[in-house]
């Protein structure tokens, strides 16, 4: 999953560092 400077992935990677 790869997330570009959104909110929801912010807080989604702080919670999964495997998800960047």
């Amino acid at each position: 999953m790869h997330c570009s400077l959104n909110a929801r992935c912010s807080v989604i990677a702080a919670a999964n560092p495997i998800y960047g």
